[in-house]
């Protein structure tokens, strides 16, 4: 965290500030899966995949509407192209010593 921030103090922050964005993503996982439970609970004619990790794809193909596919689809593209976009360019900087 240090070579992503200007100063030791803001790497101090954002190494204590972690923990809390790990705690809102795990709260979204929590409320995806809850959301599933309750969905299937409550149309048990639905089937099920077999394997349990293939139930949220499942779910997506089966069960959203297309629009909802393609934004969930774009979000996650922008989100790996975010994160390529600023792993290179941090490697660049490190490269050409800007």
């Amino acid at each position: 965290r240090l070579l992503t921030v200007e100063t030791k103090r803001k790497s101090q922050l954002t190494t204590l500030a972690t923990p809390f964005l790990g705690f809102g993503i795990i709260s979204i996982y929590l409320t995806i899966g809850a959301g599933l439970y309750a969905f299937y609970a409550q149309h048990p004619g639905f089937a099920l995949p077999l394997k349990p990790d293939d139930i949220y794809p499942h779910f997506v193909n089966s069960q959203m509407p297309a629009l909802w596919r393609g934004i969930i689809l774009s979000v996650v593209i922008a989100y790996y192209l975010g994160i390529f976009d600023f792993i290179f360019s941090q490697a660049l900087e490190k490269i050409i010593g800007v």
